[in-house]
């Protein structure tokens, strides 16, 4: 059996459901696959973010460093879910730390690349902006939410 296209993988995932093909297939021409082996980390705050990057299998922790100590576990994300919307919104740092909690396997997407596609095609545009607006809120709402 042929294993399926990146656009293929990111049609079925519920945060891209509704976009069209031909969007779909603009993401997927940004993203490629990478595998992150158990603690390696993914982002750390206050970094360049130029890329998100969707769980295919595995599971990534969502941290908060701490000035001492184990940094504060806010989420943790797995296959089907998306990591990342500092990307899209200057000064385009992390705010969060994220590392693989198991061995991981992603999508990572070129932030950079897609925002020039959203330039040129603002209904990619609003319906990635929506998306992610929604996506930062729930990671708001498990920052608040966080039992302490």
């Amino acid at each position: 059996m042929a294993s399926k296209s990146v656009q293929q993988i990111l049609g079925e995932l519920e945060f891209f459901r509704g976009l069209s093909a031909e969007h779909l297939a603009v993401i997927a021409e940004c993203a490629r696959q990478e595998d992150l082996g158990a603690q390696q980390r993914l982002v750390r705050r206050n970094t360049p973010a130029d890329a998100f990057y969707v769980v295919l299998d595995g599971k990534i922790g969502v941290e908060i460093p701490t000035p001492s100590g184990p940094p504060l576990h806010v989420q943790s994300l797995g296959a089907g879910q998306v990591v990342g919307w500092s990307w899209l919104i200057p000064p385009y740092k992390w705010h969060m730390d994220a590392r693989a909690v198991e061995h991981t396997a992603l999508l990572v997407v070129d932030g950079k690349r897609l925002l020039t596609r959203c330039d040129t095609d603002s209904v990619l545009g609003y319906a990635l902006m929506k998306r992610f607006a929604q996506l930062m809120g729930e990671r708001l709402r498990a920052v608040v939410d966080r039992d302490v």
